[in-house]
């Protein structure tokens, strides 16, 4: 049996897109470190000793228990994103990397380099399949909702702005109750809470953008569906969210200055033919760069 393993039993993140997404295509179970039951616990302790088994450790947490398998070299390993001792974190998944069949990381921006043949970069790709509205001026988030994430940034930004479009938010964590309780009687910003993919999809055909105020990203999943669906992303100045401002000429978030006020205004005022040339070029942007590689790699292993 093979069985991906990971720490959060969340609906929205990386590590968790990534698993369910694996769970439909090739029905691979997934285990959630932070609920599981005694019973559940004795069931993994025993699961990770029999050497019949593979397993799948999504990120730091869950790579952990890849002590108890070191001896059957035989596991693999997915890094999601930059931690925040990214050169620490290198050197622990550089030891996991002795024993493993490989290392996945999701971009190839998580490291300047890679640090041995056992690592492989392996972009994901999305499995949303509806499309945006590209008359709307109303921004959407998806995702978790922390402090970690720029959300709390990202609400306090566009309740300074003197608009009538909305900015849907998307999405379960530790911040919510607390934004909810300071931002849910502006008529601007809509909390939606957490929802399936499929009622994500019916929000997003309401919306013409993608926004998000991460500091730090892999591959963020949730941008690479937004942007399948069309959507126009205004997203942070980090290294592997570049290609955005590079490849499609939209201007990127500096989130700790004044340009993410004047990059929402700018993107408020766009004229319907100039909103349609970005939502055009995202388009021709997600078809050059559509590949099986990731549903090719895990198939062949699955």
């Amino acid at each position: 049996m093979t069985y991906n393993v990971l720490w959060s039993s969340r609906d929205y993140g990386g590590a968790e897109i990534y698993v369910r997404k694996m769970k439909n295509l090739y029905d691979i179970d997934y285990i959630a470190l932070d609920n599981l039951s005694i019973i559940g616990t004795i069931f993994l302790f025993f699961t990770l000793l029999n050497p019949k088994n593979t397993f799948i450790f999504h990120d730091v947490k869950a790579s952990l228990l890849s002590i108890f398998r070191f001896f059957y070299f035989k596991d693999y390993f997915v890094v999601h994103g930059p931690g925040k001792r990214n050169n620490l974190l290198q050197k622990l998944f550089l030891i996991f990397s002795l024993y493993a069949k490989k290392v996945i990381l999701v971009s190839d921006s998580i490291y300047l380099k890679i640090p041995s043949e056992k690592f492989r970069i392996l972009e994901n790709s999305s499995s949303l399949e509806v499309k945006c509205n590209y008359n709307s001026y109303d921004f959407v988030y998806f995702g978790r909702i922390e402090e970690s994430k720029g959300v709390g940034k990202l609400c306090k930004k566009w309740s300074n702005l003197d608009n009538r479009t909305k900015l849907h938010i998307i999405g379960d964590g530790s911040i919510l109750k607390t934004l909810k309780k300071r931002y849910e009687n502006e008529n601007s910003v809509i909390f939606h809470g957490a929802k399936t993919h499929e009622e994500i999809g019916c929000i997003i055909k309401e919306c013409g953008f993608y926004v998000s105020c991460s500091p730090r990203e892999g591959m963020s999943l949730s941008l690479l569906e937004a942007m399948s669906a069309d959507l126009i992303p205004i997203v942070t100045d980090i290294a592997s969210q570049n290609y955005i401002k590079s490849n499609i000429n939209i201007s990127l978030l500096d989130v700790d200055s004044d340009n993410a006020n004047e990059i929402f205004t700018n993107n408020l005022k766009l004229t319907l033919i100039e909103k349609n040339l970005h939502h055009n070029n995202i388009k021709n942007h997600v078809r050059q760069n559509e590949g099986t590689s990731w549903e090719d790699f895990w198939k062949a292993i699955l």
